[in-house]
């Protein structure tokens, strides 16, 4: 395993919002693949880690498991999803381009006002996307499901969760995404 941080292949730190990419996603959700199957499976570079190393203006640290390498599906599996989207793409007509910029800040005005309404001071708490509310939901303590349909397909996995674990699911029509989790945090009772 390489632990070589700062500006070496092994690591990349990169400065974004708390919790987020560095533009955060459209109106509709996003797949990351290491959220849906639970696992390091988009690459052999780890989730955040925290180090000395990491400097005052870096946001995140990351270690590249090199010695897994003959292991790694990644080139495999991105490589099948780009086949099945491609066998799609006649049947999707014209696609049109999303502005990232008018995406980036309805996410972040949304994220800002369920902090608002929630009551919550900690961005890190709102977790947005069915990836996102997955993870919350399977791996966190939450305290609310959003779901933008109260009977959405997508979302199926996501209610069941919920009802096992007795979390309440309030449904907003206005979501910018299919889902969103909200964490508990230690303040809440």
């Amino acid at each position: 395993m390489n632990t070589a941080w700062g500006s070496t292949p092994a690591c990349t730190c990169c400065r974004t919002w708390p919790g987020r990419q560095a533009s955060p996603p459209p109106c509709d959700d996003y797949l990351i693949p290491s959220s849906i199957l639970n696992a390091t499976v988009s690459g052999l570079v780890s989730r955040s880690v925290l180090s000395d190393a990491i400097g005052p203006a870096d946001f995140h640290g990351c270690v590249l498991y090199e010695a897994f390498a003959p292991q790694d599906r990644s080139r495999a599996f991105v490589d099948l999803l780009v086949k099945l989207a491609l066998a799609q793409a006649p049947s999707l007509g014209q696609v049109e381009a999303i502005d990232t910029r008018a995406a980036a800040a309805r996410s972040h005005a949304y994220i800002a006002g369920a902090m608002a309404r929630h009551a919550i001071g900690d961005v890190n708490l709102v977790k947005p996307g069915i990836g996102e509310a997955t993870r919350v939901l399977l791996r966190r303590v939450p305290r609310l499901l959003l779901l933008r349909q109260a009977q959405g397909a997508a979302t199926a996995h996501l209610r069941l969760l919920a009802e096992e674990k007795a979390v309440p699911v309030e449904i907003d029509p206005a979501l910018p995404y299919e889902a969103v989790s909200l964490i508990r945090s230690a303040s809440d009772a």
